[in-house]
């Protein structure tokens, strides 16, 4: 009689994990990591690109690789008051877990508010206020000050705060 010897072959399927899932860069340009890894077996081949939010997110490198590695996403600076949202895809053909997406969400830059910007004194003295606010998100520290008119007008409180406050 003959022996046979029968060897069954390993799983060879790689699998694609990416962290973070949620990127939040700040209202001002920058960078952010996204580590690709494949917690499978056999070779993992891996690109990285922007599905949504192009206008204002570019991947800046690891936009392609082998094996685990990161990609690296750029975003711009914001100056409008209202947040925004992106997308970003790794892709590994015939790796399980692919494709993972990556939501970019990047809040509004604080905004300030000063109301009102116009202000009429009585005779021969008043007194006035003005509100500050902050009408984006984030900290907004501020200071205020005479710039014109030091001969005779004064601020008496609110010279300073941390995004609302009221200026005498």
């Amino acid at each position: 009689p003959a022996t046979v010897t029968v060897v069954q072959a390993g799983d060879t399927t790689p699998a694609l994990a990416v962290s973070p899932s949620e990127l939040m860069p700040p209202y001002s340009s920058g960078l952010a990591d996204i580590s690709v890894e494949n917690t499978g077996n056999g070779t993992l081949n891996w690109t990285a690109r922007v599905v949504e939010g192009i206008d204002w997110l570019a991947i800046a490198s690891g936009a392609a690789g082998s094996g685990n590695g990161m990609a690296t996403v750029a975003s711009q600076a914001k100056f409008t008051p209202a947040s925004r949202t992106g997308r970003v895809e790794i892709a590994a053909p015939g790796a399980a877990g692919s494709p993972a997406y990556i939501s970019v969400v990047q809040a509004a830059p604080p905004v300030l508010s000063v109301a009102p910007v116009t202000q009429t004194v009585g005779a021969p003295s008043a007194a006035i206020e003005c509100t500050v606010a902050n009408l984006g998100s984030g900290s907004m520290a501020w200071s205020a000050e005479v710039i014109s008119g030091v001969e005779w007008l004064q601020i008496t409180s609110g010279d300073s705060g941390v995004n609302a406050g009221v200026i005498a």
